[in-house]
């Protein structure tokens, strides 16, 4: 029988007092056509069946294609990630912003970018969404703010030392609690237990960046320091 696509119709009109000479026009919808025909089968069938010819084909070339996946995706190709366009010498923040980042194990992540000088410092749980990953890229060290996979933004980070230490955490503006996480370089003081700030950005959770602070005023917990190179 027809597809539903086709519209029957028996149209006797001047042969109608003949009752074994009816004609059958086969409307194809789909095709805007119309075929007459003294056989009700032939009209629809000379265009049903290169449709179907057509869909069999299509059916055929998305398995061929589902397939032949497999074999393209044992490649580097589909281990592709957010470092594989860093360049030592180029602009790796540009180069690293809006890249995904995969859950191997790091050893195998920094075997595969030995190029670039990849090692994996530390990481640190910022809420449910966003985490912090330190990493030293080409000789220089960045931190990554990674949203579910995706790096949404870059921090190149200022060289460090123990007398002007590392720090993450929570800080105080001229005596009052700062709202929300910062990071950056504060200036080591013997006998206090908040820091100067040297050079700082709030970790705006909202926005998902990095927004630089001016100093001036801010003091940061001893505690929230993470490295002493």
């Amino acid at each position: 029988m027809p597809e539903k696509a086709a519209g029957w119709q028996s149209d006797s009109g001047a042969n109608r007092g003949q009752k074994n000479s009816v004609k059958t026009i086969c409307y194809v919808k789909s095709l805007g056509v119309r075929s007459d025909s003294d056989s009700p089968f032939d009209a629809c069938l000379q265009w049903r069946l290169p449709l179907k010819a057509f869909c069999m084909k299509t059916k055929g070339i998305v398995a061929i294609f589902m397939l032949v996946l497999p074999l393209f995706c044992g490649s580097s190709i589909c281990d592709a990630d957010g470092f594989d366009s860093v360049r030592c010498g180029s602009d790796v923040r540009k180069a690293l912003l809006g890249g995904t980042l995969t859950s191997e194990k790091v050893v195998v992540f920094e075997e595969r970018h030995k190029d670039i000088g990849l090692k994996d410092l530390w990481g640190e749980e910022i809420s449910d969404r966003l985490f912090l990953i330190s990493c030293r890229i080409c000789g220089e060290e960045y931190i990554l703010l990674e949203d579910k996979g995706v790096v949404r933004d870059v921090l190149k980070f200022p060289r460090h030392s123990k007398d002007s230490p590392q720090f993450i955490g929570s800080c105080q503006l001229n005596g009052q609690n700062f709202p929300g996480m910062v990071i950056g370089v504060l200036k080591n003081e013997n006998g206090v237990e908040r820091l100067p700030a040297v050079t700082v950005w709030k970790i705006d959770e909202k926005q998902k960046k990095f927004v630089e602070l001016k100093p001036e005023g801010l003091r940061c917990s001893r505690d929230g320091i993470t490295s002493e190179p």
